[in-house]
């Protein structure tokens, strides 16, 4: 049976390939800062004009992927998000057919990115993003108990593909090789957990049709690779020798999502590994 969805960040690097995955098969309302004519997309600055349209939607899902002004992670950008969030969310929670909500957090809540994080692990206030993510997440806790509202925070952790910011690290190392000029890597020896968007894209298709306990889910793979492994794949697609890049930061960190709640919770597991042959796509279809 279809489900009826609001969707908020369907035209972003993660929405938009979220939204191919599910828009057959359930009824969805976009809402996102595009203006636009089309009667089943909102443009967020009207959406309390037209609260009529989504109650007579009766959405169950709201799928929440926005963010204004991403990469700006300023306070006041941050505090921006924050204030439309909570404007949103006592506005669209007087709906009464909504019972769940899908929304992404971060990764950098976590107050140690040295480590597998779970996601009992402590959580730091001390960044703009996190800060504002993080309160977020507390007034919709609330606000989700309160109502009896189904409530699955994801806190994503290094998202890459096609089609990502080009200050991003893979598509920056890509257009520097092809622009004849050495990126600009501090952190070799850094090592994150890459997931790449169309397993995220899975998960959120699992998330709508099964029900799971309320609360924060760790989306990565569970695995780790470093800037320097990263460059060396690049450059060897490229058949170019990697340049000898200055170390600039010696201190080795290691931040990997433990992903075992979602997947007991889902079933559902990354497929994509970042390797050779899925940057060598990236390069194709133009990063």
């Amino acid at each position: 049976m279809k489900k009826n969805i609001i969707f908020l960040g369907s035209t972003g690097f993660l929405g938009y390939p979220i939204l191919k995955k599910i828009r057959s098969k359930n009824n969805i309302i976009q809402i996102n800062s595009l203006p636009t004519n089309k009667k089943n997309i909102i443009n967020i600055k009207n959406f309390k004009r037209k609260i009529h349209i989504l109650e007579k939607f009766k959405p169950e899902i709201i799928i929440d992927l926005g963010w204004s002004g991403i990469p700006n992670y300023s306070l006041e950008n941050s505090f921006t998000n924050l204030k439309n969030k909570i404007f949103f969310y006592e506005n669209i929670l007087k709906i009464k057919t909504i019972k769940k909500i899908i929304i992404t957090g971060t990764c950098y809540e976590y107050e140690n990115k040295n480590k597998t994080c779970i996601e009992h692990d402590k959580v730091s206030y001390n960044h703009n993003l996190s800060w504002a993510k993080l309160s977020t997440f507390n007034f919709l806790e609330q606000k989700c108990s309160e109502l009896k509202i189904n409530l699955i925070w994801l806190r994503i952790f290094y998202a890459y593909g096609s089609g990502q910011r080009n200050v991003s690290l893979i598509p920056h190392i890509i257009n520097s090789i092809k622009s004849n000029i050495e990126p600009s890597l501090r952190n070799l020896d850094h090592k994150n957990d890459f997931i790449h968007k169309d397993d995220i894209a899975n998960l959120i298709k699992i998330l709508i049709r099964k029900n799971i306990k309320s609360g924060p889910y760790n989306v990565g793979t569970g695995k780790s690779i470093s800037v320097r492994d990263i460059c060396n794949l690049i450059y060897k697609i490229f058949d170019i020798k990697m340049p000898s890049f200055e170390n600039s930061y010696n201190k080795k960190i290691n931040f990997v999502a433990n992903i075992t709640k979602i997947v007991k919770a889902t079933n559902w597991k990354p497929k994509i590994l970042l390797n050779e042959k899925v940057l060598k796509k990236i390069i194709n279809d133009g990063t």
